[in-house]
């Protein structure tokens, strides 16, 4: 016969809030979405109608064989990747600079080239309508930064 030990347990109760889930997660505080669906709000529905925007064929990728998902994940992939390069060839204040930050002068053409084709225009003189680059801000909050000083909203 063998004998227990039979010793007293504690549980210990941690009231710190559940992690939030991975879907509040994933759109972060949901700034973006919110926004997204207060422009639709603000569209009239003949005209949402006629845009196709709402159409459910169009919002559920199910719909679409795996050629489509794979193209439009392409662009979107191709359309990230040249804006952020139009931002930080601005923020760089252009070609010399960014060469001077380590990148490679066939990889800054390559993506000239790459913007030239997608857009039309050198990402030096495009302009898109619906951004508004504050450089010098950014360039100052830089600098303080550099400095050890604190950047005020």
């Amino acid at each position: 016969m063998t004998s227990r030990d039979r010793r007293a347990h504690t549980c210990v109760v941690n009231l710190r809030p559940p992690p939030p889930s991975r879907v509040e997660s994933a759109e972060g505080a949901g700034i973006a979405r919110r926004k997204w669906f207060e422009f639709l709000s603000g569209v009239p529905k003949d005209a949402l109608d006629a845009s196709g925007l709402m159409d459910p064929n169009m919002l559920n990728f199910g719909v679409f064989t795996d050629e489509h998902r794979k193209m439009i994940g392409r662009r979107a992939k191709e359309d990230a990747e040249l804006l952020g390069f139009w931002v930080t060839w601005h923020v760089a204040g252009g070609f010399d600079e960014l060469e001077k930050w380590g990148w490679h002068r066939a990889t800054i053409y390559r993506k000239i080239k790459r913007f030239r084709d997608r857009y039309g225009a050198h990402p030096d003189e495009y302009k898109f309508n619906w951004i508004k680059l504050n450089l010098n801000r950014n360039w100052s909050d830089g600098l303080i930064r550099s400095l050890g000083g604190e950047v005020k909203e």
